[in-house]
């Protein structure tokens, strides 16, 4: 083991078995102290101008030697020098380690400047973070839940949503909001055509439905899919180009003809040298066809004459008719028993080299290896490749940890699948039950005395009762610093984050995602078991709830009125017991409804204040706000309805949703 930094020769263990003299030196581990460590680091990528990344490093088997630190920094305890706790290693370089002198700050003309100091990479869970909350801002927008269950089918073959599936792995999507590529689509990968175009090209012609009848089959597929035929078209690219390779190589000498294989490297020299690199043929980096030509004569191909089928059946008449003569050879229905067949593959392994208990079968097949480990269990047949089956001994069962005798059946554990043949380790485990039974985790917050029975528990309490994020504006506490951050740029008001459907901008990411997913995507996610009303929110489903029960939980404490709904109790003290009124602008009478005051100006003063859109019936207050609306209808968005003006995620939600149009 070598000193961490990079310029120190000192080795740790060399004079362990060198038998030299050791040096007066004394090793030093890493501080544990997250600030100190981080200094020592510092320190020592600042002399040797290097980046260090502290997740990278093993701090337990990392050591420093003494000769990087002054003699200051040590002090005696007991006899023994020692580390003092605030010791920065300071000493670095040749002639620095000699002399025990750290360099000098100031620059000289005889000692070179130091460098500037290096940044050290810190943990990455910071950026981690901000990389998922990029993509959940991005993806955030789109993305929904599925909170409709299941629906029950009675098919025997999952094809009911056919052909509203995958092309390739006929399985429909698992969400509204899955991916699937059109058939349409293009990619580079497969010459530039489209996704259909390249299919029809795989398949035979048997395989392949007239012109007319392929508007019924599936005109999409999912990503999977996709990546699989993405690695077909590279594949099938790959040995293409190692044909054209080959069979340029063979016109070159054949005809004597370098124009193939040259007119090859010009057009399509990208794809030759990528699979050039991935097959591994070139022995350098930088090559030409010209070096290919060059060394083309001392290739076999030059004087290479072509395989020839006769040839190779000529050899196998003559090895059938070199029988020696005390040989016997088989007839077609005569069979060699099976004890044969062992003991003379026993006797050819018997004459092997055998070392350390193993014997080599190098050119036994699979079926008489099984044999031999069969009739001599002891024996351990071992191959040095990688593709041949290897037998082992098969090792002792495990012993009890605390001895006892082994029961016939196994004890089987009540609370999970634990299950051992020996009493006392069943006892032990039982133990282990009682004790997290019975364990308690206390809330440590200073004068708080809330105890829970599981760690979630505890966890989810401590930063929703004890919330340490205060507001410095209004005093508000929060759980978490994100949002404290949102909620600090609410007060600033900057309306940053314009809504991309609407005219309407908010202050924050998550406020524009969340008004984005319930007002402008088709998101239906409650529906009321009474009446089969849908909401977007689960709120808004209790109130519309509670507006079935019987159960009166609201009662005014001015008069004997109930109500089921909190925001009718407001509304009734607003209205009947505070007298909260609304003035016409245009003369004294007041109303105690916003809309009965709207129908008081249209009707007694002939003002229109309500605006109201001819298709999706929704009112405004002005003209301008209405003009702006309908400019939506008339030029919505790609996913965007032009009647609803809902949003969706995919071309096949937008065209099969049910739009209710008012005109």
């Amino acid at each position: 083991m070598r000193c961490f930094v990079l310029g120190c020769r000192n080795d740790f263990h060399c004079y362990k078995y060198s038998g030299e003299t050791p040096s007066k030196f004394s090793v030093h581990r890493f501080p544990i102290d997250a600030d100190r460590r981080m200094a020592w680091l510092e320190a020592i990528a600042r002399a040797e101008n290097r980046e260090l990344d502290i997740d990278a490093i093993n701090f337990k088997a990392i050591r420093i030697c003494s000769n990087h630190f002054p003699e200051s920094d040590f002090i005696l305890v007991k006899d023994r020098k020692m580390l003092c706790k605030t010791a920065v290693p300071t000493l670095f370089g040749a002639d620095a380690v000699e002399k025990g002198k750290p360099f000098s700050t100031e620059s000289t003309e005889d000692s070179p400047s130091i460098p500037p100091p290096v940044r050290i990479r810190k943990s990455p869970k910071e950026a981690e973070r901000k990389t998922k909350a990029l993509i959940d801002g991005v993806l955030g927008c789109v993305r929904k839940r599925d909170h409709k269950k299941p629906s029950q089918t009675n098919t025997l073959f999952r094809l009911e949503k056919f052909p509203h599936v995958c092309r390739l792995c006929l399985k429909a999507p698992k969400t509204e909001t899955e991916v699937m590529i059109p058939l349409d689509a293009t990619d580079h990968m497969m010459d530039g055509i489209s996704v259909g175009q390249f299919i029809s090209e795989v398949l035979p012609e048997d395989a392949t439905l007239e012109q007319g009848l392929q508007q019924f089959l599936p005109n999409k597929i999912c990503l999977p899919c996709l990546e699989l035929l993405k690695f077909f078209a590279k594949f099938r690219c790959k040995i293409t180009i190692a044909h054209l390779l080959m069979n340029s190589l063979v016109e070159l000498k054949q005809h004597k003809t370098s124009l193939p294989i040259v007119d090859l490297f010009k057009t399509k020299s990208d794809l030759v040298k990528t699979v050039i690199k991935d097959l591994g043929l070139c022995r350098r980096s930088r090559y030409g066809v010209r070096d290919l030509l060059k060394e083309f004569p001392r290739y076999d191909l030059a004087s290479f004459q072509g395989f020839d089928a006769q040839e190779v059946k000529n050899e196998k008449q003559n090895d059938k008719d070199n029988f020696s003569d005390g040989e016997k050879e088989l007839a077609p229905d005569e069979v060699i028993p099976k004890q044969e067949i062992e003991k003379d593959l026993v006797e050819e392994l018997a004459n092997y080299p055998v070392e350390s208990s193993m014997i080599y079968a190098e050119e036994c097949t699979v079926e008489e290896l099984n044999e031999l480990t069969k009739v001599n269990p002891d024996l351990l047949v071992m191959d040095s490749s990688n593709n041949y089956p290897t037998f082992k001994k098969e090792k002792p069962p495990a012993k009890s940890k605390y001895g006892g005798k082994k029961l016939d059946q196994p004890l089987q554990c009540p609370k999970c699948r634990y299950s051992t043949p020996y009493q006392r380790n069943f006892e032990t485990h039982q133990e282990v039950h009682k004790k997290r039974e019975a364990r308690v985790y206390a809330c440590k917050h200073p004068g708080c005395t809330e105890v829970f029975n599981t760690r979630s528990e505890y966890k989810r309490h401590g930063p929703m009762a004890h919330k340490a994020y205060i507001c410095d504006h209004c005093g508000l506490k929060m759980s978490t610093q994100s949002e404290l951050k949102n909620h600090l740029a609410r007060h600033l008001h900057k309306l940053e984050h314009p809504c991309p459907y609407c005219e309407r901008r908010h202050n924050t990411k998550t406020d524009l995602r969340n008004h984005i997913r319930y007002m402008h995507l088709s998101r239906v996610g409650y529906q009321c078991k009474i009446c089969q009303s849908s909401f977007s929110r689960k709120y808004i489903m209790e109130e519309h709830m509670a507006t079935h029960s019987n159960t009166y939980a609201y009662p005014c404490t001015l008069c004997d009125k109930k109500f089921n709904v909190k925001k009718y109790l407001k509304s009734h003290i607003s209205t009947v017991h505070e007298r909260n009124r609304l003035p016409c602008r245009y003369c004294s009478i007041t109303y105690d409804r916003n809309y009965k005051l709207n129908n008081h100006i249209e009707s007694a003063h002939g003002i229109q204040v309500r605006f109201v859109c001819d298709v999706c019936v929704m009112t405004y207050n002005s003209q301008d706000k209405l003009d702006v609306h309908m400019a939506r209808h008339n030029q919505p968005h790609e996913m965007e309805c032009g009647r609803c003006l809902t949003a969706f995620t995919s071309k096949d939600l937008l065209d099969s949703h049910p739009c209710i149009t008012y005109r």
